[in-house]
């Protein structure tokens, strides 16, 4: 069996709802008497989660930028059935995607090695979201370094350390 609610209940309920004007002016008071302490906690919070890491992404992020490679990969046969459906010497496009930055303002980038290995088409987008033809200068598989050229002046740069200045562990 329902029951409905009289008008009275539904007066009561909706009376409950509205905002009364000196509980709203106690509210208020309330909120700016303890406004310094909620700055002073989110200022210590925040000091807390300021790690080496967030300090170093902050410095180097404007130097970071995306790497789509295009390639030709052989197709071997991966199934009996390839013999007879797949042609000899096929190929294939491949597409691949890395990440690099810019040490020199004048367009040189490093990335990984095995990004731009067997590159046939280099596409660098910055952090300003141009897209940019890149040509790899020199690539090295066994430090899996490569570097890259793009035909752009003016980008961000990381600075570079030397391995003397790292403590054990780093």
């Amino acid at each position: 069996m329902r029951r409905r609610l009289g008008p009275f209940a539904l007066v009561l309920v909706l009376a409950a709802c509205g905002e009364r004007p000196a509980d709203t002016a106690l509210a208020n008071s309330l909120a700016e008497a303890q406004e310094p302490a909620r700055v002073a906690a989110q200022k210590t919070v925040a000091g807390s989660r300021r790690t080496a890491l967030v300090s170093a992404t902050e410095r180097v992020a404007p130097a970071v930028v995306s790497i789509h490679v295009f390639s030709r990969e052989r197709v071997g046969p991966s199934s009996p059935w390839d013999f007879f459906f797949v042609p000899q010497g096929a190929e294939r496009l491949v597409e691949g995607y890395g990440t690099g930055f810019s040490i020199r303002p004048n367009g040189v980038i490093v990335t990984n090695q095995h990004v731009v290995a067997n590159a046939q088409r280099v596409v660098v987008t910055l952090t300003d979201g141009a897209e940019v033809d890149g040509k790899v200068l020199g690539e090295d598989p066994v430090t899996d370094i490569a570097v890259v050229k793009v035909d752009r002046s003016g980008l961000p740069t990381i600075p570079l350390g030397k391995s003397t200045d790292l403590m054990i562990g780093e």
